[in-house]
């Protein structure tokens, strides 16, 4: 357990021995011999705890300077080393690098630090926050876009506390020309003006018609480790902030209310997408089944990843399937929407549903009545496992061109048939065989969704009302279409055509003998004058009768 040199014993091993001390005698000492027990046992229990000269798990440092003394007591000899770039070790100093760009979007640093020693180790991670400049002032590097429309708009935060004066005194004198901030507050949008206080953690909506740079005050900032940001939050949508100068991770988020914790959160970059991280300086909404409050915990390290996949969910079970709806045209998009079923789902409400988001400005969606839930809709809407279902839901915009496409992934069904009926044409789509349907929103259009074998469909198709669309071109030159749906054979379609004195100049009488979307083409061989008409269209089976009008012009 130990070798002896001279008069020196240097332990090597634990255990127990006996060291014998021998001495040759002489004219004035007897001859001895000497033994003692010695027992080595191992001090090395990586126990020690590293320490920052003042004792605290983070720090606040300009760069390239100094961020600390690493002190081990009871660790003797003691060595340091980092393998964090972004700091260096010289002798037992910490530095903070400047080769690093503070406006990245990454302002604080997880450090592990490892410690060696005669007697033992350590390793020690703390969180390091570094800053630009020493007054304590630097630029916001938020992402916003400069305009005046909705796609605009930035869901955007501020993590530091007694932000209010610095903020407003840079966007200057309150102008809904130039600058808008609103925040989500008891189920009501409120707009933010000079006279209003900012608040950490809390999300606002901001649009700016001007380049600005927003001054950001570095006092009084981040908690540690065992003393987390905490929000209150209130049954149902919420707009908060993330709390921190790095991106935080909404699956390490401890939410202390009454119900299953959302799966996820949704960001907004001209459009709203779901997330589970959300960055620096960004605002997210979330949905909570109840209040209480939710504590943030410090993630350092992270990179925001905006949008997840929207396909079907990968999950256990086989049996369970969601699809996706995308509304979109030229000025926006809206991919929240989704169906299907799940085990353990519930008819009304669980985590699987997602409740409408607060319609803010101009926006395109689509929702799920749901009466029975406060929020009255959902955006998502998830089933038990059911073999024949029927939804319903409506799709509208506010202040955009009408014209939409509604597309979704048709891989993601079960076995069981699926159809989209569009219940003011009458138009009844295999979502199977097509992915995408043209659709006016000039007025909300109404949908169902039917989904099971082929006797429930069938038993579905029947019952839809026959119909008859606008006729077409409008002007009228060589030839008129009248385009016409009937869910059953054996309809007559009659058109009658008008002029403005109410003279019938036109009749025809058409049998139909299919089922279907159907097309009725009319020959106009100049029988029919330049001028304005009023058509009437009657579409008949028996007791069941569908009549309109619609006004043409013929060049």
């Amino acid at each position: 357990i130990a070798t002896v040199s001279g008069n020196t014993l240097t332990a090597v091993a634990t255990g127990t021995s006996v060291i014998t001390a021998n001495q040759i005698g002489n004219a004035e000492f007897n001859t001895a011999s000497v033994q003692q027990t010695v027992t080595v046992v191992n001090t090395s229990v990586g126990n020690f705890v590293i320490f920052l000269s003042n004792n605290s798990i983070l720090e606040k440092v300009a760069s390239g300077t100094l961020v600390g003394i690493l002190i081990v007591p009871g660790l003797t000899n003691a060595s340091f080393s980092t393998t964090n770039s972004f700091f260096r070790i010289d002798g037992n100093t910490l530095i903070s690098n400047s080769k690093f760009d503070l406006l990245n979007g990454t302002r604080a640093f997880s450090v592990t630090i490892s410690a060696s020693g005669t007697n033992g180790s350590a390793s020690q991670n703390f969180f390091i926050e570094v800053i630009g400049t020493a007054d304590g002032q630097t630029l916001l590097p938020i992402r916003y876009s400069v305009g005046r429309s909705q796609t605009n708009y930035r869901m955007i935060t501020f993590p530091y506390n007694n932000q209010t004066t610095a903020i407003f005194a840079s966007l200057g004198n309150f102008d809904k020309k130039i600058w808008r901030l609103f925040l989500w507050n008891n189920g009501a949008y409120n707009e933010v003006n000079t006279t209003s206080a900012l608040e950490r953690g809390r999300g606002y909506f901001f649009l700016t018609s001007k380049d600005v740079t927003l001054p950001l005050n570095l006092g009084g900032t981040t908690k540690t480790g065992s003393n987390l940001f905490e929000i209150r939050v209130q049954s149902g949508w919420n707009l908060l902030g993330n709390p921190y100068p790095f991106a935080m991770d909404w699956n390490n988020v401890s939410v202390n209310v009454t119900g299953d914790k959302p799966s996820n959160v949704l960001v907004y970059n001209g459009s709203f997408q779901r997330s589970t991280t959300v960055d620096i300086y960004e605002g997210f909404f979330v949905y909570m089944p109840s209040a209480g409050t939710i504590s943030v915990p410090l993630q350092v390290g992270l990179t925001a990843n905006a949008g997840a996949s929207q396909t079907a969910r990968v999950n256990e079970n086989p049996d369970n399937w969601q699809v996706y709806f995308t509304l979109a045209n030229d000025q926006t998009t809206y991919k929240l929407a989704a169906f299907g079923m799940s085990e353990g789902a519930k008819q009304g409400y669980d985590v699987e549903d997602m409740p409408t988001i607060p319609h803010f400005i101009n926006k395109a969606s689509i929702d799920f009545p749901h009466p029975e839930h406060f929020m009255k809709s959902f955006t998502k809407d998830i089933q038990p496992l059911l073999k024949n279902k029927i939804w319903d839901f409506i799709a509208e915009q506010r202040g955009y061109s009408a014209d939409f496409i509604l597309s979704w992934d048709r891989e993601n069904t079960q076995q069981n048939e699926l159809f989209l009926l569009d219940i003011k044409k009458g138009k009844f789509i295999n979502m199977k065989q097509q992915d995408t349907y043209s659709v006016n929103l000039s007025e909300a259009a109404h949908f169902q969704i039917f989904y099971g074998d082929n006797t429930f469909i069938e038993s579905a198709y029947t019952k839809i009302a026959p119909n008859i669309y606008d006729v077409y071109p409008n002007p009228v030159q060589t030839y008129m279409v009248v385009p016409f749906f009937t869910a059953e054979e054996g309809y007559s379609l009659t058109l009658q055509i008008f002029d403005i004195n109410g003279k019938n100049v036109f009749s025809t009488l058409h049998h139909s003998s299919t089922k279907g979307n159907q097309l009725l083409r009319i020959e106009n061989k100049k029988s029919i004058s330049r001028g304005t008409y009023f058509c009437k269209m009657i579409l008949e089976k028996g007791n069941i009768k569908k009549e309109v009008s619609q006004k043409i012009v013929v060049d």
